[in-house]
Parts: structure tokens; C-alpha cells; sequence
């Protein structure tokens, strides 16, 4: 009589292990982020759970709403289809349907830049995972908070300097009919903050001939060319490039960040 109970019981555990297994071979991108968002708060507010990973066009996609008690971007708690400004929400700076500025700060980490404002006058640097599949989590923030009212930020190239790294960033605006450009640089701690240390910048208005920046690096100098253009008959004509500013990453003071174009 104790047989088939034994062999039940052997079933059912065989069955219990296997189950085990197969949770451990879940894939990573579609287990839940942990959050503190309970299912009260989730159903009458509108916030959504995210998975552990997104793909990119996810990415660009989605409102995203941090953590709306302290306010401090570092971590995002979920998603929601509407912007509600009594929270901490950010979403990401888009051309086209497109992630506009993304950077590659190595392999694995890639910094994009988000608006934390429904009208996009500030902006800040948000650090993403880049896992198998082009999957992305959320890693935190710069800290720098830039305001991006009529212009937008974004980082170009880095540069390591013995024991130190060095971004080299562009500000571009634009209001009415007047433009500028702006090329700085900046010092990185390799963690979660950014100073910048060095900048020019040019501008010039519809109807003038068109200016911009460009540059060039050569170990641990960075030249600054001015380049002005002519419009004519919906047709560039380069008129002349000028080297304008030369900078030693070496010898770079810190700058306050008191310009709305900086």
C-alpha cells in the first residue's frame, strides 16, 4: 500500500526540481526590477513596472518616472503613458524617433542625455548598462543639472590623461534667428559626476554668413578651429577655418556655470 504513495512522492519532487531548474534559466531581461512601487500605488496612479532590461526603441519610447520621493533621478522606480508633474520624470532627448546624443563611455556603459521637464529646459546625463541584445538598465545619473532652454547639451569624445578622463562636450541653441555653438570640455571623476573646465563659443544671426566650431586633439591639447561659410543658392561655400583657441587638458581651472548657454 505504501508504494504508490512513495512513488507519488518521488514524482513530485522529481517534478519540484525541475521546476527550480527551469526558473534559473530564465532570461535576466524578463525578470521585474525590484521597486518600491506597491500595487495600490501602481493601480491609481498609472506607473508601471519596468523589466530589468529594455531595448532601445523602448528606451527612446517611454516616460520614465524616478524616484518621487527624494527627487534625485538616481533610480527609476517605473513608467507611465502620462507626464504628471507632481512626480520625478525624465524622458529621453529624441531627433526623429531617435535617441539624439547618445554616448559611448565604454562597451558596457552608454550615457544619454534626458530632459527632467515636460518643456525641456533642463537636462541631464543618465548612465545606462548596454547588456546581451543591445538590452539596456538603468545605471543613475550624471549630476550636473544643465539648463537647456533653447539649446541642447551633448558629449563628443572622452580622453584619459594619465589617472584622469576628459569629455569634450558641445552646447548648440538657437532663438529666433540667431544661433551659437559652443565647444567645451570637461573633467570626469569616472563615477557620477562631471566639471566643466574650459569652453568658446561663437554666434552669429540669419543672414550673416554661417559659423561654426570644430576640433581637433593632439595628446593632451585641444585646438578650437573657427569655421565660417557661405549660403548661397541653398549651397555651403567654405570661406575660411581659423584656429581660435588652444587648450591644455593639464592646466584646466574649474569654471561656475553661470551662462544658460553653457
Amino acid at each position: 500500500m505504501k508504494t504508490p504513495f512513495y512513488l507519488g512522492l518521488c514524482l513530485l519532487l522529481i517534478s519540484c526540481k525541475q521546476n527550480l531548474y527551469e526558473k534559473k534559466e530564465l532570461d535576466p531581461s524578463q525578470l521585474m526590477a525590484e521597486t518600491d512601487l506597491d500595487s495600490t500605488l501602481q493601480s491609481s496612479s498609472g506607473i508601471v513596472s519596468l523589466p530589468a532590461s529594455i531595448s532601445r526603441p523602448q528606451l527612446a519610447s517611454c516616460l520614465f518616472v524616478a524616484d518621487t520621493l527624494v527627487k534625485n533621478y538616481d533610480q527609476i522606480i517605473g513608467a507611465s503613458k502620462t507626464w504628471k508633474d507632481q512626480w520625478a520624470m525624465m524622458f529621453p532627448a529624441k531627433a526623429d524617433g531617435l535617441l539624439r546624443g547618445a554616448f559611448v563611455l565604454n562597451d558596457s556603459t552608454h550615457i544619454i542625455p534626458f530632459f527632467i521637464d515636460r518643456y525641456q529646459h533642463r537636462q541631464i546625463f543618465t548612465k545606462w548598462k548596454v547588456g546581451p541584445n543591445y538590452r539596456y538598465s538603468y545605471q543613475g545619473r550624471l549630476k550636473p543639472v544643465f539648463n537647456s532652454q533653447y539649446c541642447f547639451q551633448t558629449i563628443l569624445q572622452k580622453i584619459p590623461i594619465d589617472n584622469r578622463t576628459y569629455f569634450v562636450g558641445m552646447t548648440e541653441g538657437k532663438k529666433g534667428q540667431n544661433y551659437w555653438q559652443i565647444i567645451w570640455t570637461a573633467k570626469y571623476n569616472g563615477l557620477d559626476d562631471f566639471h566643466k573646465t574650459d569652453r568658446f563659443g561663437i554666434d552669429y544671426s540669419k543672414g550673416q554668413n554661417r559659423r561654426t566650431l570644430d576640433y581637433k586633439i593632439k595628446g593632451n591639447e585641444l585646438s578650437i578651429f573657427l569655421k565660417v561659410d557661405s549660403l548661397a543658392d541653398q549651397q555651403v561655400i567654405p570661406l575660411n577655418e581659423t584656429l581660435v583657441r588652444t587648450v591644455d587638458l593639464n592646466e584646466g581651472e574649474l569654471l561656475q556655470e553661470l551662462s544658460v548657454l553653457f
